[in-house]
């Protein structure tokens, strides 16, 4: 069958050629002009073949160009999301913790003092005055990963033991970009504390390494194994914030969670 259809297909394919030679040639020409003719109406098809090969490849590079920097801009997009999310919930600790504890502070003792003397006003002013100093602080302090990840391991000694394996290249690029190092001790808190609460892990192994932009970071835990399909929740909201793609899953070794996080690039750090 695959014989007769190439045969088919070799003869169909002569048809354009005699066509173009036939219409070609004048009536009174001699048949002796046909072979030259012939070649000059193959050259031109060879061409015109070679022509639309030489476009299919060009347009082949251009897709594969632009689909390059579309995973760039993804990247980019889930930095840049991963970046506000955290400059928000730091926003949020710092107006609902410092900031907020130091006015109700103010108020409580206004309301609690009988009459508004000196004692009263200097405390008050000194509350005050811890709130403006939080909100000039801001958010931008430095952060330390490995100082972070090392205050959870502590926080979950004698109920789960935390194991940690942050590469090199992962500190460096936390050093130079303090949201991701945030977004990773964010993923590593929730990872833990979901081992713990709902698969009872009495260990909880951590890996973090920076792949060619992209930092890997991996949880697994030896608790129960997940049963059904995780709803949507505060953790999962976050995750789909912080990250390119994540996922979890059972594996022989226990309940692994794999996340992707960009890491900054010269275009899109500030």
């Amino acid at each position: 069958m695959a014989t007769l259809l190439l045969g088919l297909f070799g003869a169909l394919s002569t048809i354009p050629l005699s066509t173009l030679t036939q219409l070609s040639l004048r009536q009174n020409q001699h048949l002796s002009a046909l072979p030259a003719q012939s070649a000059f109406i193959m050259a031109v098809l060879v061409v015109g073949i070679g022509f639309t090969r030489l476009v299919d490849a060009d347009r082949l590079a251009f897709e594969q160009e632009l689909e390059a920097s579309n995973r760039e801009l993804a990247k980019e997009k889930s930095w840049i999301d991963a970046q506000y999310w955290v400059i928000r919930r730091e926003w949020a600790y710092l107006l609902h913790g410092k900031v907020q504890s130091s006015l109700t502070a103010a108020i409580a003792r206004i309301q609690a003092a009988k009459t508004l003397d000196d004692s009263t006003a200097t405390l008050v002013k000194r509350d005050v005055a811890r709130a403006r100093a939080a909100l000039r602080k801001g958010v931008n302090n430095k952060f330390d990963l490995l100082a972070a990840l090392n205050e959870t391991v502590a926080s979950w000694q004698g109920v789960c033991e935390i194991h940690l394996d942050i590469s090199e290249a992962t500190e460096q690029a936390t050093k130079s970009d303090q949201g991701i190092g945030r977004a990773i001790n964010e993923i590593v808190r929730e990872a833990v504390s979901n081992a713990v609460r709902h698969g009872n892990a009495e260990n909880v192994w951590v890996r973090a390494v920076e792949n060619h932009g992209v930092l890997e970071l991996e949880s697994l835990n030896d608790g129960k194994p997940v049963t059904k399909r995780s709803r949507a929740s505060l953790g999962t909201e976050m995750l789909g914030e912080l990250t390119l793609e994540w996922s979890l899953r059972n594996t022989p070794k226990g309940v692994l969670l794999e996340a992707k996080l960009a890491v900054a690039t010269s275009s899109s750090s500030f």
